[in-house]
């Protein structure tokens, strides 16, 4: 590991024995109550610091996103996005000798959203084109790589956020079917787009472990024998491609998904050395980002899905920057942000092992050594799973009250310990 900053906060130093205690005292009597609290080590205290960022920017990542393993597939249109899945199946189980009777497409509904709840019509097309990724040049561009001439069949996309829909295939759509199956064709897959939309649909993806997911169904006959046969086919392949970007909020910072922003956050926490000269042990830690609800869009099926990392690059202008997912710490983890406070103004960090571990890992490890990391780095978790938006108030926003904050809770050792 880099060598860091050698300088250590004193009372690491000189009075181990003593903080050891401390701490494990704390860890199983304190419950992140604000107040001081009298603790048998001496008279040590529980203080609470409110750190307002000095400093904060937001960042458009300069990388691509892929759907390939999202768990979800979107289809629809809304918020200046559109959305079209794409899905490939393996008929090689079904025998060169079946005679089709019918077939059908089942998708299972996750959630539903957007600016208008209308019902619209999907229309399914055969690929032309070989499909390696979702983001390569190609499917930018991929009305070039269907056969967009024939129908392959449709699908009502209703409203429903919990349904189950299904895909009807037209005659030409099973005679192409047939082909994959006998091998008189090409099997490269299906896109289903529309001709207009103003809600955005999310249907579950492939999952091999439960199986579940995106399924053809085929019910055949084999060669001569007369017994229906009905096979289930879950997808072997899936994604969805997306057009569209976010427009930038004048004043504020952004975090989002598949056009990706991130927001980078400073705080003076050298302050609290200057104000406690004596040590003092970071036990739990909550970042508070104030929420710009009239250019915000979260995600209807979940909390705000957002994470910290520990930004190593200085916050300079440049395309990329370098982050550290496997930061210092015996869970090697990022901390997520995923609720709300009580009014709904802020975003805050998950209550429990995250605040621990945004203290331990993140600002104990910054007091200690300082040049571990320049600042907070916040992005979506979920960045290839659905749409979503947050802008946050920044760091000079006129209410002092609707700033990023950071709230710190301490042990502090008293001016005398021996």
């Amino acid at each position: 590991m880099k060598q860091r900053g050698k300088e250590v906060n004193g009372i690491l130093n000189k009075f181990i024995p003593a903080l050891m205690a401390a701490i494990s005292l704390f860890l199983w009597n304190c419950e992140e109550n604000p107040l001081p609290v009298a603790l048998a080590d001496r008279n040590s205290q529980i203080v609470i610091d409110t750190l307002y960022a000095r400093f904060d920017t937001t960042y458009i990542l300069n990388k691509p996103i892929s759907t390939l393993d999202s768990d979800r597939l979107l289809i629809g249109s809304s918020y200046g996005f559109s959305f079209q899945p794409i899905v490939r199946f393996s008929v090689e189980t079904i025998p060169d000798t079946a005679n089709i009777d019918s077939v059908w497409i089942r998708f299972i509904t996750l959630q539903a959203g957007g600016q208008d709840l209308s019902e619209f019509a999907a229309i399914g097309y055969q690929v032309l084109g070989i499909w390696q990724t979702d983001t390569d040049y190609l499917w930018q561009h991929y009305p070039a790589r269907v056969n967009l001439t024939d129908p392959m069949g449709y699908l009502r996309v209703t409203t429903g956020k919990e349904d189950t829909l299904y895909f009807d295939f037209s005659e030409y759509g099973k005679e192409v079917i047939q082909a994959w199956i006998d091998s008189t064709r090409v099997n490269r897959g299906m896109v289903f787009d529309f001709n207009y939309a103003t809600f955005i649909k999310e249907f579950k993806a492939r999952d091999n472990v439960t199986q579940t997911g995106v399924h053809l169904f085929i019910r055949y006959t084999a060669g001569s024998d007369t017994v229906m046969i009905t096979d289930s086919l879950l997808a072997i392949t899936d994604a969805f491609l997306f057009n569209g970007d976010f427009q930038e909020v004048p004043e504020r910072n952004q975090v989002s998904s598949l056009y990706p922003w991130a927001t980078l956050l400073d705080f003076d926490l050298d302050s609290l050395k200057r104000k406690y000269p004596d040590g003092l042990v970071v036990t739990s830690a909550n970042l508070q980002l104030p929420v710009d609800w009239a250019n915000t869009l979260p995600h209807g099926g979940s909390g705000p899905d957002l994470q910290i990392l520990p930004l190593l690059d200085g916050f300079s202008e440049k395309d990329s920057l370098e982050v550290d997912s496997s930061f210092i710490g015996i869970t090697t983890r990022v901390i997520d942000i995923n609720r709300y406070t009580a009014d709904s103004s802020f975003v805050e960090v998950t209550e429990g092992n995250d605040r621990r571990e945004l203290a331990s890992t993140y600002i104990q490890r910054k007091l200690n050594f300082p040049d571990s990391y320049e600042g907070f780095f916040v992005e979506h978790k979920f960045q290839a799973s659905y749409l979503a938006r947050f802008s946050f108030f920044k760091h000079n926003f006129a209410d002092p009250n609707r700033r990023p904050r950071l709230i710190i809770y301490s042990l502090r050792f008293p001016d005398e310990r021996l």
